[in-house]
């Protein structure tokens, strides 16, 4: 059994150990509830003229600027976070925002709005026009660092404080 503990550990780099869901312990909600119900909307910035590092292009139906898939993307902040908070209020639904650090910094009634209700954050980076595929692994810790010195100096007097993944 010792082989095959070796061969999962690298399937998943040694990070998590193997756990079949039959083995696992029960959870149990509070008031006894059944179902654990999380709403996580991204909340994206894209840049209208994106740096191309390649390999990966971030507008690939045409040369830059693209600007009907940028609308198509802006059209969320503009228009579509908004109308999401219409039944996320009236039910009273409180989200963990799955958030490009941009966003703070370039829509801060997104920010106001977000911090109002009460929302938890996670970062998804600082823009999604920005990939990692390309990065090495100095490059790859720098944005990271970033990332956080970023949302440090943007959520400061927001009174935010921001889950950080490298998914």
């Amino acid at each position: 059994m010792t082989g095959e503990k070796d061969i999962r550990s690298g399937l998943i780099s040694g990070r998590v150990d193997y756990l079949p869901m039959v083995d696992r312990p029960i959870i149990k909600w509070p008031n006894g509830e059944r179902v654990a119900f999380w709403v996580s909307p991204n909340v994206e910035h894209y840049e209208y003229l994106p740096h191309y590092d390649g390999i990966r292009d971030p507008w690939p139906r045409m040369p830059y600027p693209d600007a009907r898939d940028y609308a198509y993307c802006d059209y969320g902040n503009r228009v579509g976070f908004w109308r999401m908070l219409e039944p996320l209020d009236r039910y009273n639904i409180r989200c963990t925002a799955s958030l490009n650090m941009a966003v703070l910094e370039h829509y801060p009634e997104i920010a106001k709005a977000m911090v109002a209700r009460n929302w938890d954050f996670m970062s998804h980076g600082i823009y999604n026009t920005r990939y990692l595929n390309n990065y090495s692994e100095e490059e790859e810790r720098a944005f990271y660092y970033d990332n956080i010195s970023f949302s440090s100096i943007s959520i400061n007097c927001m009174n935010i404080s921001i889950a950080y993944s490298c998914c």
